[in-house]
This record gives C-alpha cells, structure tokens and sequence, in this order.
C-alpha cells in the first residue's frame, strides 16, 4: 500500500516536470520616484536708469550750449538735473565728445562744473571728466555748467566747436565696464567772434596841454597796427574825461590808420582844418599834472595804456610840444616807450593853422627824430598831397628831405611827414650804410639818434 502511494507521487511530480504550462507571466521594469514642492515663492527684476531736465524739470533744449560770437571774458551757463528713473541707485560721470569744429578752440573753451554749488572741475572743456558722483538715492542732482572763453589769443578768434555732453551712469558696485547703466547726449554749438588784443589799437599821440590857441585845444590820437580795420564800437578811453570818467568812442579806425579824437571842433583849433577829427569830444579833460589813459575794447579788456603819473613825455611852454609813441611801441604804461614831439617838421602848415609853436602830427605818422626807435619817415611832397592835394606845399622838392628807414621795420607801417626846411640841415655822414630798395633807390639807414638823409626818390 505503501509502495503505490509512493509511486503514484513521483509520477504526479514528473508530470508537472515534462508538461509544458500552456501560459508565461511577461517580464516586469520597476524604478525610484521622489517629488518635491517649493511653496510662497516670489521674483523681481530691477532697474537702472536716469533723466536729464532743467532744474524746474523741464525737457532740455537742443543745443544746451548755443553761443554764437563769444568773446574773452564772454561766459554763459546752464543747469542740469540729473533724476534716477529706475529702482538702482547709481553712479555717474559726465564726459565730452567733439562732433565738429576746431580743436583750438575745443581746447581753449573753459568749463566749471558745479553739484549744489561745489565746484567739481574748472578746466578746459575738451579734458572734462568728473569723478564717478554717487547720485542722492531716491532723488535728483542738480548741476551748473559755465563755459568761458578766458584766453584772448588771435588763434582763438572766429573759431567754432560743436561737442556732446555725454552723461553715463552705472550701478554702484560696478566699475562702468559691466552691469546695469543708462547714458545720454546733449549736443552744443559755439562760435568764438572778432576781438582785439593788445597792441592792436595803441594810444599814438597825446596833446594833452592843449595848444596855443587854448589849453582845451586837446587830442588823443590812437594807431591801428593790423592790416585790417577795427570797429570802435562800444570802445573807450579811462581818464580821458575828468578824473577817471571815460571816453566812450565809436567809429572804425583803418588799417594801419589812425583815429583822432578831439576836444574842440577843428574850426575852433589850431590844427589844420583839413584834418577831419573822427571823433569830436567835449567831456575831454587832460589834466596838465599828468593821469593814466587806459584803452579798453568793448569787452573792457585792457588794449593799451599810458604811464601813470606826471606825463611821460611832452612839452607845455612857449611851444607846445605833444607826447608821442615809439615807432616801436613797446609797452605804453613805460614811460620808454614815448618821446617828445620836437623835429621842426611838426609844426609845419600840414598840421597846423600855422607855422609856429604847436609841434605835433595829428591823424598822420609821427615825425620826431628823438624817438629811440628807427621811425619811417615819408617825403613832405607826398605828405601834403594826402592832406590836400591842391595845396602849394604839394610841389616842393622831396628829395632834399630828411627821412629815415628802420632796417627792420614794423609791419605795414603808416606813412610820416617831414618838412623840406629840415633837409636843409641834414648832412649825411660817408661812412652811413645804405640799402638798395626794389627801385634801385638808395635809402639811408639811421642808427638811434643820428641824423642822416633819405636819398630815396619819391
């Protein structure tokens, strides 16, 4: 019994060993999965920028600057607010381009700029940087901008300069080169003008002991020494009134001309008649003990001025004798610069009513042989035909005049007068060098105070 339950349990268990089961279970792919969430969360972005208006917070005009014809001492200014737009507090700098124009005078225009009234660069306009300037958080900068012309130099006159203010600003942490920033660009046109510096107009001749017709017979006579005409405009003369009131002139002064001011009417005087007086002055006062004359322009820059004191030079005696200047004139406030009119030829009859006690040469060349400097003199014949062409002295002989040529002379000089009664005087010595002029005419060269005789032919 034992034996057949045995048996038939082996074969149970070949059975499920050779029988193939008629179904598969398929292949199964498990994996990890984690999942987290992040709750009350939030973003910004910010930012960085700034507006430009005037102080009242007015738009800009275009250009900022706009000068036309500005002169030295000639400044003009402006405000600029700076007001932070975005969220970022900055930095910023202000910096100048050139657009246009000339360097010279991009260069030679001065800037200040000031933030509530610290000035923080006074300078030429072309070099201006600021250091980086924190702006007030949450607010607005006010700048003042003043830009001047301070150097008078010819180089500098007629001239222009059109140029951008640049103004950049950055974030505070950053050195300009990287992150957050903003910048803006005013444009500025200008244009220097026409002026006169010193030594252009000098104080020529003064008789400022009047003549002998009346000791308020007085004149000033002023010299251009440019090849090209000055207006007097708006010019004037200080302490040529009473005490130190001016003289306010107008009129135009030619080139190499010169330009006489009168006190009495030249009906009323002793000088010529023919000599038209370009400016007719009652306010004129020259006080005998001496006074300074000081020449300004229109700007009231100082052109010219006399010494201060007694009179340098002149004579108030029997004979009047005026002040006159080098034909080099130096510096006008040393008294070397001036001399005493006293050649005879300057109190002749193409200056004066007569032949007499009055030496001087109103509105024409000065004449004196004591002037330190070599003086260009001229022929009396060519003299009086400029004065009056129909007048007798017109026909006199000039080439016995006695007349002198610097060797070096100052450009385009006016021409001199000289009388023929002098010629008679003159005798030239041998050994005098001569030079040769383009006309093959001889011309004697004087040394400082020597007397010789201009050979030259008219």
């Amino acid at each position: 019994m034992f034996k057949k339950t045995l048996i038939l349990l082996i074969l149970v268990l070949l059975s499920f060993v050779f029988v193939k089961p008629s179904y598969a279970i398929a292949p199964v792919f498990t994996g990890f999965l984690d999942k987290e969430v992040s709750t009350n969360n939030s973003f910004s972005a910010s930012t960085l920028y700034f507006n430009l208006s005037d102080t009242a917070d007015n738009p800009l005009g275009s250009p900022l600057f706009d000068f036309s014809g500005m002169l030295p001492a000639d400044s003009q200014t402006k405000q600029v607010r700076i007001t932070k737009g975005g969220n970022e507090d900055f930095k910023y700098n202000v910096s100048f381009v050139k657009t246009a124009g000339d360097d010279v005078l991009c260069s030679g225009l001065n800037i200040e700029a000031k933030l509530e009234g610290v000035t923080l660069y006074n300078g030429s306009l072309a070099s201006i940087s600021l250091l980086p300037i924190p702006t007030i958080s949450g607010s607005y900068d006010d700048l003042e901008f003043i830009v001047s012309l301070p150097d008078g130099s010819s180089s500098l006159r007629n001239k222009s300069c059109s140029f951008d203010l640049v103004f950049k600003g950055w974030q505070t942490n950053s050195d300009g080169t990287w992150g957050f920033s903003d910048s803006h660009s005013i444009s500025n046109n200008i244009t220097s003008g026409t002026w006169t510096f010193p030594n252009t107009v000098v104080v020529n001749e003064i008789m400022w002991m009047g003549s002998t017709v009346s000791p308020t017979d007085e004149w000033i006579e002023l010299r251009n020494t440019t090849g090209d005409p000055i207006d007097l405009t708006g010019w004037r003369i200080d302490g040529a009134g009473s005490g130190s009131d001016p003289i306010t002139l107008a009129g135009t002064i030619p080139a190499n001309g010169f330009f006489l001011i009168t006190n009495l009417p030249t009906d009323a005087s002793s000088i010529r008649d023919a000599i038209s007086p370009d400016q007719v002055s009652g306010a004129m006062s020259l006080d005998d003990q001496g006074k300074q004359l000081t020449l300004r322009n229109a700007s009231s820059l100082i052109i010219d001025q006399t010494p201060a004191g007694a009179w340098a030079k002149g004579e108030n005696g029997a004979d009047k004798k005026s002040m006159e200047r080098n034909d080099a004139p130096g510096d006008g406030s040393d008294s070397a610069s001036w001399h005493t009119c006293e050649d005879s030829a300057c109190h002749s009859t193409l200056y004066w009513d007569s032949d007499g006690h009055d030496f001087g040469t109103p509105k024409a060349a000065n004449l004196s042989g004591n002037d330190p400097t070599t003086i260009i003199k001229t022929d009396v014949a060519d003299k009086s035909a400029q004065l009056d062409p129909a007048s007798p002295s017109a026909s006199l002989d000039s080439s016995s005049d006695t007349s002198t040529v610097d060797a070096t002379p100052t450009p385009t000089p006016a021409p001199e007068s000289s009388s023929a009664s002098d010629a008679a005087d003159a005798t030239p010595t041998p050994e005098t060098p001569t030079a040769t002029s383009a006309d093959n005419s001889q011309t004697t060269v004087q040394e400082p105070g020597a007397n010789t005789t201009d050979t030259s032919q008219p």
